[in-house]
């Protein structure tokens, strides 16, 4: 194994010429701070530049003057008047860390090598050594017990360096770990939990919030934080979370490397072929008779790559025990329990001796896998009596508004029972289909309709939201038109089907109601002459059948919704009111028609949008998903203020709803010995996808706080401990620049060159001019809306999901002009396919790599078609690699295993996994500055482009600078790698990085929610915290110094 990284990095000659690694003080010269491109892009100031990228030969960049030209034939047909800009004369001028090699991409290699190569002896032995037998039998004892070539041995902890670990816990009585084995190259170890041994079965507490540090498992001396340990594992943030050591403060030299992260890295699968290979694998097929993509890869269990590596069963059955077992049943079966869990680190180290190598293959820099152990070790603290606030506050807010809510709808379903009378059920769209018969009662005063008692239970106390018939007794409407459910379709919203001739647009059961009630009227002598003009008017309209069909559900709604404003009047009278008027429709795909009881006609099925596309049911409309549709009118309930109730109460408790078990499940574990701290280890995954991206189910997924958002300042719970600070920054349009970059690296190789660049770094909000400024103008929609559909596009999602996107955010517009608007939208940026090698283009003017005689297509004339050839570039290459680290896509996407499919797929993997080496360098750097110059701290969690590290208190300002600078560093690797030697000022810092006690978007955000309306400070005594710029940061500290 240090073979393959001294091939790939010559690091053997690199390391032999490390420079000292203190600052560079440079005194730049005034006259070449300020540089600014051929397209008014400021650059670095000169000494930075030079000192990354190396001299510039000569006294001019090597720039192909007719590459200029028509780059400025390019931005000016986009009308982007790249002869203006913001030039920032304040340039900043940072000391600079001294690189280690000539160019950025060896400084990186090298640091990245010397950090790792304590852990890559140990990650050889692993791989290199001959799996020693395990014990026949196994010790029921409490504690570790080594198992080799002697008696057995009771000892502290694991003596040995590298192992490889199973934890098993039973589910019956929580998350602590009951027993688990460690396998070594040498040895076996076991460990039991003395309360296991001890039957001390009442301490085990399922449902306490917190666990207590000492029922975890030793796993080394808690002092010794300097020997260099490597921790193997299948899913291993599982065993790490039960690991005593990996919750105390001290950041330690132990290491964790999970088979799944490398597996989804080297053979991993997406999605939508994880259930093709599940569906492939219980029809019978084995590995062998699986073709093309399906017999590279899988998904991520492991018994799934114990089949794919070994070619070999893994038995899991024993596995329920712990899952469905009792402590004494476990204690019964321990011999075989414990043997099931040494199998399960068989299997792991017999999967990682084989896969270690191909990740190896798959991702040659050193960079990637020790960005991988250092996501590894994340660390979250918190505070218990914080915690047990937010927990209680939460519920209870919850538990209130479930209350009220099920009141109100109990009251809904009461009313809605009146429509039996005179058979009124037959005009309401929502509820006809219901069987509106009533129970067979002995009890004559009792007359239940059996859709009620289906529906809610007579004597059912709440009635929950979720309820199928909830959306219903809401008479929501989507545009104005009924929701429906179809089993096979989910819900939808149906529209009268178009009339074929006059005689179908005669509505005769309403007109049998207007008669009826006419003559009512007419016969009790109505002393009110208006009420009577209004029903005849209406009468004659539909008599003159100049209704049209879109008309219906106005006239059903006035009768049905004024008979729930006049409870006690006779229904004749609720016709006072009635007031027909049309109202417009947006078709789509009918998925078929319906038909209602009492209606004559039929009706068309359209299904809600989906945010994952047209092939996917609505399951939940009063869901998350669909809460713009409800602030935008889009989708709205019919039932005056009780309705606009029942939903704000549902979104306000939604987010807690939905994550409230995952919150509480959270391994909470106390650490101090009377205070109130306590730590969370993240149980997550640090490749959990194709794309490399990390997966964690409550923090990465996380929202903000908001203030119609029960529990939705759950982020803010991350709280420093005594003497610490969070310091941390949201990467600025991480994706968006990358992908601009490649753009301008595709065409004329400098920064701002195509429009997609120029929009990125020069433009500007405030004047319109930036990317997603200038896409809400063209489309007539906000600027955050825009976001989503510019970052849709750019991770290569087609043009029908753009038409779904704007029929939600234009709701009052046709699926022919939203789909008009996403077409030009489309031909702006993404432009128009012309052959490769057309001469009448000029947008084809750059061609790298491709054969002009090749009769294959490309992008021309939009502000991102260069981007998009160069997307397709590397996703159409033999082995697509992103362009910074060189990370090879899965198996599982590899052009000569999948062909033309998945090709989306493929192109959203080249800006997102980008994103990934993005995040691994900036770790890279930022734990080489800190060792280097005593930033007393670690990693704590990144959550998308934002990354947090906890830092002692006294060096929080230096830890800012460092960051500042990594973020530099990386961003000139990236521009290296893609043959653009500069970087934009713009984006060479961080426009904030912030030093704060809790985890939050911004340090002076409050945090209030309906579970936290006294905000932070007064709830918890949480100040505000502190930003910092370039500027402001260097005013603190000019440069990095080693503390004495």
């Amino acid at each position: 194994m240090l073979k393959l990284f001294r091939q790939h990095t010559r690091c053997n000659q690199l390391i032999r010429s490390l420079k000292t690694g203190h600052l560079k003080y440079s005194s730049p010269t005034s006259s070449k701070d300020v540089r600014v491109n051929q397209f008014n892009i400021q650059l670095l100031p000169q000494y930075i530049r030079d000192h990354i990228f190396g001299p510039q030969p000569g006294n001019q960049e090597d720039i192909n003057s007719e590459l200029v030209d028509k780059a400025k034939e390019h931005l000016t047909s986009h009308e982007i008047d790249f002869t203006k800009g913001s030039i920032i004369k304040d340039v900043p001028k940072p000391s600079l860390v001294e690189l280690r090699s000539d160019n950025i991409k060896e400084h990186f290699d090298s640091i990245a090598y010397t950090m790792l190569q304590p852990y890559l002896y140990l990650v050889d032995k692993l791989c290199n050594c001959q799996i020693p037998e395990p014990p026949a039998e196994w010790k029921l004892t409490p504690g570790w017990i080594k198992y080799g070539s002697n008696e057995p041995v009771k000892i502290m902890y694991p003596d040995e360096s590298a192992l490889v670990i199973d934890v098993e816990t039973c589910m019956a009585v929580g998350p602590d770990p009951v027993l688990a084995t460690a396998v070594s190259p040498t040895c076996w170890y076991s460990w039991v939990s003395p309360r296991l041994v001890q039957k001390l079965d009442e301490e085990w507490h399922k449902e306490d919030l917190f666990r207590n540090r000492i029922h975890q498992i030793p796993i080394r001396d808690d002092a010794d934080t300097s020997t260099h340990r490597i921790i193997v594992g299948h899913n291993v943030s599982f065993d790490r979370c039960r690991l005593r050591e990996e919750y105390n403060l001290a950041k330690s030299n132990t290491h964790f490397l999970d088979t799944m992260a490398l597996h989804m890295c080297v053979n991993g699968v997406t999605t939508s072929q994880r259930g093709k290979w599940l569906k492939a694998e219980g029809e019978g097929e084995d590995q062998d008779s699986m073709s093309g993509w399906m017999g590279s890869a899988s998904p991520g269990a492991l018994r799934n790559l114990y089949k794919l590596y070994l070619g070999k069963i893994l038995d899991k059955a024993p596995r329920d025990l712990f899952l469905t077992g009792t402590l004494e049943q476990i204690r019964n079966d321990f011999q075989n329990g414990i043997t099931y869990c040494a199998k399960d680190a068989i299997a792991t180290l017999e999967i990682f001796q084989r896969l270690l190598p191909l990740f190896k293959q798959s991702s040659p820099s050193p960079v990637t896998i020790l960005g991988m152990m250092e996501m590894g070790s994340a660390y979250m603290p918190t505070n218990n009596k914080d915690w047990s606030s937010f927990v209680t506050n939460c519920d209870e807010y919850h538990a209130n508004s479930v209350r009220s809510t099920s009141v109100k709808l109990r009251d809904l379903a009461n009313k809605a029972c009146d429509l039996s009378e005179d058979n009124l059920y037959l005009l309401d769209p929502w509820l006809s289909g219901f069987d509106w018969n009533f129970i067979e009662s002995k009890k004559k005063t009792s007359k239940i309709l059996k859709w009620y008692n289906k529906e809610l239970g007579v004597k059912s106390e709440e009635i929950s939201p979720q309820k199928r018939i909830v959306p219903l007794l809401l008479r929501l409407v989507w545009e104005e038109n009924p929701l429906h459910f179809v089993e096979h379709l989910g819900w939808g919203y149906i529209v009268p089907a178009p009339a074929d001739d006059k005689g179908s647009l005669i509505y005769s059961l309403w007109i049998d109601y207007l008669n009826k009630y006419l003559e009512f009227l007419q016969a009790n002598q109505h002393n009110k002459p208006t009420l009577l003009q209004e029903v005849r008017g209406l009468l004659n309209r539909f008599n003159e059948a100049n209704i049209p069909c879109t008309d219906s559900f106005s006239v059903n709604d006035k009768i049905i919704s004024l008979k729930e404003d006049y409870p006690t009047i006779k229904t004749a009278q609720i016709l006072k009111k009635i007031m027909v008027h049309s109202y417009k429709t947006k078709f789509g795909t009918s998925f078929g028609r319906v038909k209602l009881p009492g209606f004559d006609i039929p009706f068309d099925f359209y299904r809600i949008p989906h945010k994952n596309g047209d092939n996917y049911n609505c399951g939940k409309p009063l869901g998350r998903d669909y809460e713009f549709a409800m602030q935008n009118n889009i989708m709205k309930s019919r039932v005056s203020k009780s309705g606009a109730d029942i939903l704000k109460a549902e979104k306000f408790i939604s987010f807690w709803r939905s994550n409230h078990r995952r919150i509480k499940n959270q391994m909470i574990v106390n650490v101090g010995t009377v205070g109130e701290e306590a730590v969370i280890l993240p149980n997550l995954c640090v490749a959990g996808t194709v794309t490399r991206r990390a997966v964690q189910n409550t923090w990465l997924t996380a929202s903000n706080a908001e203030e119609d958002r029960v529990g939705s300042e759950l982020k803010s719970l991350i709280t420093a401990p005594p003497g610490y600070v969070l310091v941390g920054a949201d990467v600025d349009a991480q994706e968006l620049w990358i992908a601009s970059l490649l753009s301008d690296s595709h065409f004329a190789k400098i920064h701002g060159c195509t429009g997609i660049g120029w929009m990125t770094l020069q433009g500007d909000k405030s004047s319109g001019t930036d990317l997603h400024s200038r896409t809400a103008n063209s489309l007539g929609i906000t600027r955050n809306q825009a976001k989503v559909i510019n970052y849709a596009r750019i991770y290569s999602s087609g043009l029908s999901l753009t038409v779904q996107l704007l029929s939600t955010f234009l709701p009052n517009e046709s699926i022919a002009e939203v789909t008009k608007k996403a077409k030009l939208i489309y031909k702006q940026t993404k432009g128009i396919h012309v052959p490769v090698g057309s001469n009448d283009d000029m947008y084809s003017y750059r061609r790298t790599g491709r054969d002009s005689s090749n009769t294959s297509l490309e992008w021309s004339g939009g502000t991102e078609s260069y981007l998009f050839n160069k997307l397709e570039e590397i996703a159409n290459s033999k082995e697509p690699r992103t362009p910074a680290l060189n990370c090879r896509i899965s198996s599982a996407l590899l052009p000569d295993n999948v062909k033309s499919s998945f090709y989306t797929s493929r192109l959203n993997w080249v800006v997102q996994s980008s994103g990934v080496d993005y995040l691994h360098l900036l770790l890279v750097s930022m734990k080489w500055i800190m060792d280097s110059y005593d930033i007393s701290g670690r990693y704590c969690l990144s959550i998308h482009d934002d990354i947090r590290f906890l830092v002692r208190e006294e060096d929080a300002e230096r830890a800012v600078l460092a960051l500042q600078l990594s973020n530099l560093y990386t961003r000139c690797l990236f521009s290296y790698m893609t043959s653009v030697p500069d970087l934009p000022l713009s984006v060479a810092f961080f426009s904030a990085v912030e030093i704060d006690r809790v985890l939050r978007k911004d340090p002076t955000n409050e945090c209030i929610t309906p579970s936290n309306p006294d905000g932070l400070h007064k709830a918890r005594g949480i100040p505000k915290g502190k930003s910092f710029d370039i500027h402001s940061i260097l005013k603190l500290v000019s440069r990095l110094e080693k503390v004495s």
